[in-house]
Formats: C-alpha cells, structure tokens, sequence
C-alpha cells in the first residue's frame, strides 16, 4: 500500500489532531450522558473512532501497486551499406555492367531480406564510407558509390553508439572488405559483442586480367562553351574526358565545327586519373547560332559509343550595342529617351504599346525599328539591353516572356523599371521573369508617395557603374516615389538606397546566368534632371550620368581579340586534380594581327590556398604548326582547394597582357589506388563477433533470422503513474456516512441531542 495525502504531512497531521480534537470536545460536552458501561454508550464511542479512521484513511489517499507486467521487446538490427567508389567496381567479370553495391542490394532484395527482418525486428539502415550516415529503406535505390575513402572501423564503433539505447541483436554488414582509412577494424572487434554477418561482394581478379575484365569505354562527360559572345572573339571550349581501367593510354579528342572541319587533341588516361580536361579555342566568323561537338573516336573493344559525343552551342552577335526600350508616354520615359539618344555607340529603338493594338516605334536603330515581330529570336540575337518600363505583363505574350528570360540567361541585360502597371498585380513579378529580379516580389509591392534623397552605398560605389563617377548623389532633387518590395536577394546588389531611417533600397542589380538585370524601384528620376540649371552642360546631370553608367555597365563587356587584355590567354590542363597531380600551363601570347609572338617573357604566378606563391617562367614550345606555337610550364599541386594562376606576358618592358585560372584541386581518392575486395577481413569480423560470413546463396536461410524472437521483459509497476487508487470507492464514503447516521441515530434514541 502506498499513501498519497492530498496536502502536505504537516497540514495532514494538524487536520488529523483536529478531527481528534473535535471528538474529544464532542465527548467531554456528552460525557454525563455517555455512560461507557451501558452498551448504547459504548457503542456510540466506537461508531465515532471507526468513523474517524474511515475519515483519516480518505485523507491519506491510500493506493497499491498492480502485479509486474511481461513484456515483449522487438530487437533491432543495424543494416550497413559500403558506398566508397571501390563499390562501383564490377560485381563479376562477367557482369561488367553491374557494381558491388548493385549486386548487394539486388542480392538482398531477391531473398526479401528487408522485409523478413522488418517482420519481426526494428531495422536501422545507415550508408558509410568514411563517415556513417542515417538513411530510409526508400532511398536505397538512390544510392551512389562514390565515397573516397572507407572506415569499417568507424562504421561500427558509430553504429553502436548510435544504437546503445535500442536492443541491438546483430549487425548487418554489405561491403567488399576494402578499408583504407582509420585503425585496423580487427583490433576494436574483439570487445564488440554483437554478432556481425557480412555480405562479401567483388570478385577477386588476378592482376595481369584486370584491364581485361571489362569492356573499354571513353565517355566526353560534358562540354562547356560561353553561350554567347560578339562577333570576332575567340572562346574556349572546355570538355572532361573520362575512361575505364580497360580504356586507360592516350585518347584522341576531337572538336568539330559547323562545317565540318575538325581540330584534335589528345589526353593521358590512367586508373588513377581517369578524368582530364580538354580545351579548345573557336573564333566564329559569322553571325548567328553556331554548334560544336566534342568527340572522342571509339577504340577497339568500346562497345558503347553513345557518350563518345557531346554538344555546345555558341551564340555569336552583332558588335553593335543596341538597345531595346518598351514603355508607355510618362514623365520617365520622356526624359530617359533623351539620354538614350544622346549616348555615342548605342542604336536604340523605343516602343510605346498604344490602343487598338498600334505602337509608336521612334529611335536610331534601322535594323531593329524594321523587325517584323517583337523580341523575335532574329531581333534578340542583335540587342545587347532591353529596358522594360511601366507595362502589364500582358503586353507580352507568354512566348515573348519566355524567350527574354531565355536571352538574359544566354548573356543579355535587362532593367526593369518599377511602375504602378510592371509592379502591380498585373506586373512581372509573377511571370518568368520574377525569379529574375534581385528582390522578392512574393508579396505584393507597395507604391509610396513621399520626398526622400538616395546616395550610393558601399556596395554601389564600388560597382562597376559607379566606381570611377564622383557625382554627389546626396546633394541631387528629392525624387518622389518608390516602391516597398520584398527582401534583397542574396546574389543580388543594392546600389542605391533611401537617405531616410527606413534605408530603402532604391536600384539592385544582379547576375543571372550569363546575363545582368537590374530593377530600378522608383518612377521619378526624371526630378533629378528637371532641377538641373539648363545653362549647364546635360551630361553633367544626376540624371544623365546615372543613366548613362547604367546603361554602360548594362553592355556586355565583350572584347575582340585585337584587345590588349585577349592577346594572352592561359589554358590549364587539368582544371581539376588531386593533390600531387602535375598542372600543365599553356599561354598563348598574339599580336593585335593574331600572329604568335615569340620574344615575349612570360611569367606564372601560383597562388595556393596556403598563400605560399609559386613563380614559374614559361618557355616557348615550338610546334611543326606555327599557329600553335605556344610558352609552356608546370607545377605540381601540394595542397587542396583553389590555385589561382595568373599568367603575364612583356616584351621590352612593356607589358602586353595577362589572363587568369583557377584550379580546384582535391585530396587523393585513396580508393582508386586499390580496388580489390577484401574477404578475408568480413571473415575475420565476422567471426570474432560470432557472426558470419555471407554469400547471396546464404541470405536464403538467413541464421541471424532467429535471434531476432521478441524477449519477454518482466516490468515493475511505477508508482508514480501505474498506482491504483484504492480510497476513492463509493462504499469507503457510504460505510463513513452510515457509521455517522448509525451514531446519530444511537444519540436520538437515547435523546442525547
């Protein structure tokens, strides 16, 4: 029995004393009637004591303990699954299709393996190469092999850490045995006491059978190319090349062009290098869109050939800056176009949508004022920027829309101008163009009309635009309006804001793919040229020089090789490596007539993630073609992360231009150096464990199956929440109030009240 009094035992005991203290008084007021030798005094006594113990047992709250309940407890099993890249070796030679994590998890799946033990147990399933990772059941047909070391150690030291609080039974292990990284798994497995059965998985091959085991195959992984660029600039094209152990040696590359012509290469291959890069350099001569495929002829034996090509398309357009401006007759546009038509080397062309579907074309532009269809893809090939004022998104049609946020990702450069009609329910933000703009517009916008002055900030004098101009922005009109949007994009830059305390942001400006776009959030600049003295020289103004260093740095900043800065150009071959992998650095040094230069001094400059600069002089290769001639060097990677190489050529003092890489360099896969599956140690793990060693045959009659039964476990009742009452009954209450009437009644008979 255990008691559990509803107030505190002092409270408890003082209301004990006075219900004693009330049957004292009570008797001593009755005591010349109460005669304990005569049988009705006596019994009236004893009816008040026996109440008075009904009544303390109620206080007191009396419960008692159920008998201990028997339980039964699933037990849980610890599935591992081995995903380093020694896992996407070939199961069997005779299965070159199918890798050791392939044949694993297809192995468990044709003897149900999962579902049985999830019958009857909890299973916990977890992914490791050097690190252990939690993963579903679902998710196992997504796994990847590509891991770049293996720790067995840790893999189970963690998995029963992580699996202390469960009844874990055994551990279930998918592995071909290769540990490469942490202490030998053989050492920590004598004080594991949980039975591990490994599933083996690779064939062992003899070494000289290796490279014969599979079928050789070249893949061009990807080629990479800038979509789009101006007429008379060179543009390299970048391709990774990989091949299989079988395939390993000097692989041809080739690119071939438009019209056929075809310009080779050639890249070493080997099983601890299976990937390198190829470039090659293009100059189209013609306008339009221009495809190139980088190929790698088939070798003998490669049966697959449909990854032996991949494409590139190169986007070549006009020189010309031309400039495309849509919106309706405002203030703004008024006094915008005027600086538009006022910039040297920019043709524009001006459309104002008007009703019953005419438009009002003005501007300088032939060629652009005479294209039969709105943003056709023959009038986007030739603009560089398109300026969208304050229109419906309606004014466009769908296609319209999705071929300019198209044209922006390939290169162009839009502005949105922010207006009651381009930021309004009806506006952009909701079509494709939104995930453009460099704020979020997921709430709707909110137009504000107040007096208020920007400045530039930190970020805005530094830009591109503005850092060379010393204009008082300060000092300018007071504009008018703006609009309250959303926050900031991450990628994006806020280059004017509000001088007031809500620090508005004013213009952003963002890149977005290969293209610029910029969102200007107020409809009054025009103030900053209205308050101009008209006597002074217009260029001068706010208005014009923010416009026009808008507009400029809105221009893509294209050059043609008869620029200083394109007469060097660096090629790193690879771009990406491993630490200790040789770099070969191959500069380019050209004349404004595009011959090769041959007395130029080149010199390298590397610089590691540790900052310990390495300096390298390049020296001429001569090559049977003199166009390819070329000033060569190397270095060899010591640490991981980005190099960053910078090449400088001069000749006679006078420096004629340099070019830049990056190179990202990784740790070692150390699982590339040996691939072989290692049995002896899961047999070895298995045993001093009391598990076993598994083949597929074995996971038929899986034997760990039966230590998996449920356990009975005797639980103690808890008294804090298993208690059961035993003073709240309805009889306790009716025995104290019967015994109370009983007294009562005694005391009547004998008129004692």
């Amino acid at each position: 029995m255990i008691w559990h009094p509803q107030f505190s035992s002092t409270f408890t005991t003082l209301l004990v004393f006075a219900a004693l203290a009330v049957m004292s008084v009570g008797y001593y007021v009755s005591r010349r009637q109460l005669n304990v030798n005569t049988l009705p005094g006596l019994l009236s006594i004893l009816l008040r004591i026996v109440a008075f113990f009904v009544l303390l047992f109620m206080l007191l709250q009396p419960t008692r303990l159920p008998k201990p309940r028997i339980m039964k407890l699933n037990r849980s099993v610890a599935l591992l699954i081995d995903t380093s890249a020694s896992m996407a070796e070939p199961a069997t030679a005779a299965a070159p299709d199918r890798s050791r994590l392939d044949r694993g998890l297809e192995a468990f799946a044709d003897h149900h393996v999962i579902q049985r033990i999830s019958d009857t147990a909890d299973l916990n399933v977890y992914r490791f190469d050097s690190q252990l990772t939690p993963i579903q059941t679902t998710s196992l047909s997504k796994l990847s092999p590509d891991g770049r070391q293996t720790d067995l150690t840790a893999a189970l030291q963690n998995t029963i850490e992580l699996n202390q609080p469960h009844d874990l039974a055994a551990i279930l292990l998918i592995s071909d045995g290769t540990h490469n990284h942490g202490p030998n798994p053989q050492q920590p497995s004598a004080a594991i006491d949980i039975p591990i059965y490994a599933l083996g998985v690779g064939e062992i091959q003899i070494a000289d059978d290796r490279a014969h085991a599979i079928a050789p195959n070249i893949a061009v992984e990807s080629a990479t190319a800038e979509p789009r660029i101006i007429l008379g600039r060179s543009v390299p094209i970048l391709s990774s090349i990989t091949a299989n152990r079988a395939a390993a040696g000097q692989i041809r590359v080739e690119l071939i062009a438009p019209d056929g012509s075809i310009n080779a290469s050639a890249v070493a291959l080997s099983p601890q290098h299976p990937r390198r890069q190829a470039m090659f350099t293009v100059k189209p001569t013609q306008l339009g869109t221009h495809v190139y495929q980088v190929h790698a002829p088939p070798i003998d034996g490669e049966t697959n050939t449909a990854d032996n090509t991949r494409s590139v398309t190169i986007e070549v357009v006009d020189p010309v800056h031309r400039l495309l401006y849509l919106d309706r007759l405002r203030f703004e546009r008024s006094y915008l176009k005027r600086v538009i038509h006022q910039l040297p080397n920019v043709r524009y062309t001006s459309i104002v949508p008007q009703a019953a579907g005419r438009t009002l074309v003005q501007g300088n532009d032939p060629q652009s004022r005479q294209s039969n269809q709105l943003l056709s893809d023959s009038q986007l090939l030739g603009l560089k920027v398109i300026i969208i004022g304050d229109l419906p998104a309606n004014q466009l049609t769908d296609t319209q829309i999705d071929a300019l946020a198209d044209w922006v990702d390939r290169g162009g450069s839009l502005m949105l101008l922010a207006g009651p009609d381009s930021l309004g329910p009806d506006g952009f933000a909701h079509s494709p163009l939104g995930p453009l703009l460099p704020v979020d517009l997921n709430t709707a916008p909110r137009y504000i009309e107040s007096q208020f002055n920007v400045d530039l900030t930190p970020e805005g004098a530094a830009h591109p635009a503005f850092q060379k101009i010393r204009q008082r922005w300060g000092a300018a009109p007071a504009l008018l309006s703006r609009f309250d949007t959303g926050p900031v994009k991450p990628a994006a830059t806020t280059l004017f804001t509000s001088t007031d305390a809500r620090n508005a942001p004013i213009i952003i400006s963002r890149r977005h793919g290969h293209g610029k776009v910029a969102l200007v959030l107020t409809d009054s600049t025009w103030r900053w040229q209205l308050a101009f003295d008209p006597d002074h020289d217009q260029s001068q103004s706010p208005h014009h020089v923010f416009w026009a260093q808008m507009i400029d740095w809105l221009m893509p900043q294209l050059q043609t090789d008869t620029d200083a800065a394109q007469q060097v150009q660096l090629i790193a071959n690879p771009v990406t490596c491993e630490v200790s992998d040789s770099v070969y650095l191959t500069v380019s040094v050209r004349g404004p007539d595009g011959s090769v230069i041959r007395d130029a001094k080149v010199d390298l400059l590397i610089t590691p993630p540790d900052g310990r600069e390495i300096r390298r002089a390049a020296e001429l290769d001569q090559n049977d073609n003199p166009d390819l001639t070329a000033y060569t060097a190397s270095f060899q990677t010591h640490i991981a992360g980005r190099h960053t190489v910078t090449a400088t050529a001069r000749r006679a003092g006078q420096t004629l231009g340099s070019d830049q890489v990056n190179i990202n360099v990784t740790q070692r896969a150390i699982e590339q150096f040996d691939t072989q599956p290692n049995h002896p140690l899961l047999r070895e793990l298995a045993a001093a464990t009391g598990g076993a060693f598994l083949t597929p045959a074995d996971l038929e009659r899986l034997e760990l199956l039966g230590l998996l039964e449920p356990r009975e476990v005797k639980v103690q009742p808890n008294a804090a929440t298993d208690a059961i009452p035993v003073w709240n009954r309805w009889w306790i209450l009716a025995i104290f109030v019967a015994l109370m009437a009983g007294e009562w009644l005694v005391r009547r008979m004998n008129q004692w009240v």
